[in-house]
């Protein structure tokens, strides 16, 4: 795809880059087993999997170490200026397209989140026991009506 811009992953330079696109590809290179055994690996794109909370997420390795990092948070480090949360603007947590991406604050976040319906708003509410007389605070879902 034209105008895919491809950078080294921060800690993995010469072994993986990160596409604007949120595309993540192994680099060729030669690997070394022990004193006399090695072999050619040629880079290819790195599948990824969608974990339990619904982001993108490759498992990167190096020196023998294996590590799990998400998609945009990788995009959102190469490619945007900035600090803290990172928002999907359209809601899509698998659009990892640099343009879906936008740093943002806790609130801001959260707020957007509510607005467009990815997260149901709660409130605390006040519950007395009337047999008791009882006091309890919990969390009511409230409609977006």
């Amino acid at each position: 795809m034209k105008n895919e811009i491809w950078k080294d992953v921060i800690g993995y330079e010469g072994l993986y880059q990160i596409s604007n696109q949120g595309k993540v590809k192994g680099l060729d290179r030669v690997l070394q087993y022990n004193a006399t055994k090695t072999k050619i690996w040629k880079g290819k794109t790195i599948k990824t999997i969608v974990d339990g909370l619904g982001y993108c997420r490759v498992s990167l390795c190096k020196e023998g170490v294996k590590k799990a990092h998400k998609i945009h948070r990788l995009v959102s480090d190469m490619f945007l200026t900035g600090e803290g949360p990172i928002n999907h603007i359209d809601g899509n947590k698998l659009n990892n397209n640099i343009s879906n991406l936008e740093h943002c604050t806790n609130s801001e976040n959260i707020n957007h989140a509510y607005l467009n319906g990815l997260k149901p708003k709660k409130i605390r509410r006040k519950i007395i026991c009337k047999e008791t007389n009882e006091i309890f605070y919990g969390p009511v879902a409230l409609s977006r009506e």
